[in-house]
């Protein structure tokens, strides 16, 4: 199943975000974190803090939920996913987006590592949709080499797992398409 808050980030120019009790039961990973005593409680407020459109505060809930998950399971586990996605997007839509490529450049990195035989189709669009943000972010920071990597490289996936006519395959191509002509003249 596709996650919910990676796939609005994405496609926010075709569909609204989805209420946080929606993400969670269609996000796997997000409704395990949610349900673990110790961290669901600060990805709550982070999520209450984005609502309200405090962006800082919900970061700093975030470093401390990734805090936590870290010293529970090392620096790679899938449970961070939810975290870093959120944390991207809260950055993202705030223009940071030389802030926002660390999380997700850290995003593709884990979910590139799960076993692929073991994950849904769901992860390759999520880290189609994580490569098409960070190809974005890298664009809007100059490096156009770089944009057009992770672009191609997410339109390639979005082509093969959602077909070439779906709406995020056409708008990655659109946003490849842009760094492409930023590279050339640059």
């Amino acid at each position: 199943m596709i996650p919910v808050a990676h796939f609005c980030m994405v496609v926010a120019l075709l569909t609204p975000p989805a209420a946080d009790e929606e993400q969670s039961a269609a996000d796997p990973a997000l409704a395990q974190v949610l349900a673990d005593p110790e961290v669901g409680p600060v990805v709550r407020q982070a999520m209450a803090f984005r609502d309200e459109g405090n962006g800082d505060a919900a970061l700093e809930q975030l470093r401390k939920a990734n805090a936590v998950l870290k010293r529970k399971h090392g620096s790679a586990h899938p449970e961070q996913l939810p975290i870093l996605d959120l944390a991207a997007e809260i950055l993202f839509e705030a223009g940071r987006f030389a802030d926002a490529v660390p999380p997700l450049e850290r995003s593709v990195s884990i979910r590139e590592g799960l076993d692929s035989a073991s994950q849904p189709e769901g992860n390759q669009v999520a880290i189609a949709s994580s490569l098409l943000l960070l190809g974005k972010a890298y664009a809007q920071t100059g490096r156009p080499d770089r944009a057009v990597d992770a672009l191609a490289r997410a339109a390639v996936i979005f082509g093969t797992t959602l077909g070439e006519d779906h709406d995020a395959t056409a708008a990655t191509r659109r946003e490849l398409e842009a760094a492409a002509t930023t590279k050339e003249a640059g």
